[in-house]
């Protein structure tokens, strides 16, 4: 099968194989599954941190609750434009933007001092970690 370069698949297949690229591929597949891990335990340590939001922020379970619905939220209202931010400005950049702009609301989540500013907190993080999942 013809490739549109003019290169054979063999040439393709020893290209990607060997070389210098075979150890970046390794790199390059940590960093992805570092950031899938990092944008997922936005919503799924929850769950774990349950008992410890409810006491500090004297909150039902329900309210608990709410905030992995946030957080799906943002990332719901995020996914479309991260799709067109990725095509235009490269995958390095929407990952990077989008795990710092995460990174800083789940950071100043921590510091909420009620439960609405919490949850809208946890939609902010939802926006950013939609970009990057």
């Amino acid at each position: 099968m013809a490739t549109t370069n003019g290169v054979g698949e063999a040439a393709i297949t020893t290209t990607i194989a060997g070389g210098p690229s075979a150890q970046y591929r390794w790199v390059i597949l940590l960093v992805c599954w570092l950031t899938f891990v990092g944008g997922y335990m936005a919503r799924l340590g929850l769950g774990p941190m349950a008992p410890f939001m409810k006491a500090s922020l004297s909150l039902t379970r329900t309210q608990v609750g709410f905030f992995m619905s946030a957080v799906s939220l943002g990332q719901i209202i995020t996914l479309l434009p991260a799709g067109w931010i990725t095509d235009r400005f490269g995958v390095r950049v929407a990952i990077s933007f989008g795990m710092m702009v995460g990174g800083i609301f789940l950071i100043a989540m921590s510091f909420a001092p009620g439960y609405i500013i919490a949850l809208f907190l946890m939609c902010m993080a939802g926006l950013g970690l939609g970009d990057s999942t």
